[in-house]
């Protein structure tokens, strides 16, 4: 169980020292969504070095071709492996006009040359909440 926290597999993502581009994991496809829907993006944490995030960007089409319209993340703070797993989560409603959402694992360049980095989760969920039953 290098990465997972409750299942027997998780997600790990590496980069070397000298890399100098996000390493990005995402689902293949954009989710469909409502204008003012209550969204949470989860996320059990077994590792975690500076620059890890969840991220979801918002489309207004589902047309793969398209770019983003804007973005909303949260930092995970720094964890070692010797401890628990460590949930982090996003709580957001859905922008009006907006029409997709595509969640985002990220782990983006350290500005120290001579530190690798690595990002080890688990649960990775993208859960839309009925009325009445988001998270305050």
């Amino acid at each position: 169980m290098e990465s997972g926290c409750t299942g027997v597999q998780g997600l790990r993502l590496r980069r070397g020292p000298l890399s100098t581009k996000d390493v990005v994991i995402s689902p293949a496809y954009r989710e469909p969504v409502s204008p003012g829907t209550q969204l949470t993006l989860t996320a059990n944490v077994r590792l975690a070095s500076e620059g890890a995030s969840l991220e979801v960007r918002w489309y207004r089409t589902l047309d793969a071709d398209k770019r983003s319209s804007g973005s909303q993340s949260v930092a995970i703070e720094p964890h070692r492996l010797n401890g628990p797993c460590s949930p982090v989560r996003l709580n957001l409603e859905v922008p009006e006009g907006m029409v997709a959402v595509q969640p985002y694992v990220r782990l983006s360049p350290l500005h120290d040359v001579n530190m690798a980095a690595e990002l080890r989760v688990d649960d990775v969920r993208l859960i839309a909440w009925s009325d009445g039953l988001a998270p305050s």
